[in-house]
């Protein structure tokens, strides 16, 4: 995912946003502002601009990397090794477009100090992490083979306007599963919501 493809091609497709299938060369991509990242490889180490928007969408990786991005869109896409997200201005949604089935990511989910956080549907070897956000967080129907889920140190709920429903600055933990524990912990005194997770929440 980061630098992906070779300067030309990156040149002459900027104006679409869309990268196609890698080809020889180097694996490091830089997604930028608009970019919108369909390669099948399984080899790209993706990174995403400073301030840009960056959407996966169908894509086979081997990682994902943003710090201080405006928007991240993970999409139906496997990422064989992490994903992780620092400090997203806006939304952190990974899982895919509805939400209806199971991208795989090889060993973690990391996702810190960002605004709006949902992960779905998301299927992972080893830990889901959530921590120091500020906006909406939802952890949904997902799965951490060998670890944990653990939602901690968030911060208070930072409010993007008028809500559809109530609590918004809840964080949500619903229908996942986890080999060790589930921990929603330390969360500057937001009402947590659970429901058929296993095992049940711990909350601290």
């Amino acid at each position: 995912m980061r630098t992906f493809i070779f300067a030309t091609l990156l040149a002459a497709l900027a104006a679409t946003g869309f990268v196609s299938p890698a080809r020889a060369g180097n694996p490091n991509v830089t997604c930028h502002d608009g970019q919108v990242i369909t390669d099948t490889s399984g080899r790209l180490h993706v990174s995403v601009d400073a301030g840009a928007t960056c959407t996966l969408r169908g894509a086979s990786v081997f990682s994902f990397t943003a710090r201080d991005a405006a928007n991240v869109y993970v999409y139906d896409t496997t990422v064989k090794h992490n994903i992780k997200v620092v400090g997203t201005t806006g939304d952190t949604v990974i899982g895919n477009e509805g939400c209806k089935f199971d991208p795989a990511v090889g060993n973690n989910i990391m996702v810190r100090d960002s605004h709006n956080v949902l992960i779905c549907y998301e299927h992972v070897r080893n830990n889901i992490k959530v921590s120091t956000s500020d906006g909406k967080i939802t952890v949904r129907d997902s799965q951490a083979d060998h670890s944990n889920i653990m939602v901690s140190r968030n911060l208070p709920y930072v409010s993007d306007g008028p809500a559809h429903h109530r609590y918004p600055g809840a964080v949500r933990l619903l229908r996942n599963t986890a080999k060790e524990h589930i921990v929603a912990a330390h969360n500057s005194g937001r009402r947590i919501i659970q429901a058929g997770n296993s095992p049940a929440v711990t909350v601290r």
